[in-house]
């Protein structure tokens, strides 16, 4: 009887074990991601949506589900050419931009909805469906009258990542017909841009948003500008300190856990076994 109860004590201290076990290999994979940009990035669209990360894992084990390639959001698919375009771009992108998933049929767009909806049980997740070939997607003037009116490039030039996935964020951002120009463009320029066919710019610290009311007049234009932020996504920050320290601290609490744990059930199976040398003495003592 004391044997059975022993026992009985000694399952939910193997589960707690399991359990510890786990949190330690999961830490330790995620102290590890730390140092690698994937990991780096992951971690960053975890702060902007927990679902999304998940339903991103989620993507990278069931590919083979889809119709066609399913793309991830562009936190972790897509990257900067150049760091110092980093602030320009990220002005062009909204929360939603950065965090969107890129399908390529209908069917596939049911499909990953239908997963994250019933099979994950997530929420305010973004897809996007894009089908035309970013080849389609024209800039609205040769690149050399672009370098004449001061710019550097169009913003589509300074992203890199999937074609389906640059395809999407260009029809619904503009990016390939969107200049980009790190220095201040002039009095002339800005006239000239207002009353041009382009709807959005970026030069220097500023970017330019402009709604043309055609039924009003050729002059009838309204000029939006706004001071561009530094970039929190497409950076080369370092580690995450305080993070890669919490990590560290949770792995030595969960082993000190774990060493109590185990030197717990030392002790059961040490009671265990002095009741079995007990009994098998006593049925000795009966023998003889």
């Amino acid at each position: 009887m004391k044997a059975r109860e022993i026992q009985d004590r000694k399952q939910p201290l193997q589960d707690q074990q399991q359990q510890v076990q786990r949190n330690i290999q999961q830490a330790e994979r995620q102290l590890s991601s730390l140092d690698s940009a994937s990991g780096q990035q992951e971690l960053k669209l975890q702060r902007l949506s927990h679902d999304t990360l998940k339903a991103y894992r989620w993507l990278l084990e069931n590919q083979s589900k889809f119709e066609k390639e399913v793309f991830g959001p562009p936190i972790v698919t897509c990257s900067i050419t150049d760091p110092k375009y980093a602030d320009a771009i990220e002005s062009l992108f909204q929360k939603t931009d950065f965090t969107s998933f890129t399908v390529q049929t209908r069917k596939d767009f049911r499909t990953l909805q239908h997963a994250i909806n019933q099979t994950l049980g997530l929420h305010d997740i973004s897809i996007r469906t894009c089908s035309l070939s970013l080849d389609t997607m024209r800039a609205p003037m040769p690149n050399d009258q672009l370098a004449q009116l001061g710019f550097d490039g169009w913003a589509r030039d300074f992203l890199v990542g999937p074609d389906p996935v640059i395809a999407m964020l260009c029809s619904e951002k503009n990016l390939h017909s969107t200049p980009i120009g790190l220095r201040e463009i002039s009095n002339e320029v800005f006239a000239r841009l207002e009353e041009g066919v382009m709807s959005s710019w970026v030069s220097g610290k500023r970017s330019y948003q402009v709604t043309r009311r055609r039924e009003y007049g050729p002059g009838a234009t309204s000029t939006r500008v706004r001071e561009i932020k530094p970039a929190q996504v497409w950076t080369e920050q370092p580690v995450d300190v305080s993070l890669q320290r919490e990590h560290q601290q949770n792995i030595i609490l969960w082993n000190e856990q774990l060493q109590d744990i185990k030197e717990k059930l030392e002790s059961e199976r040490a009671a265990v076994l002095k009741i079995r040398e007990e009994h098998e003495q006593a049925e000795r003592e009966m023998v003889f």
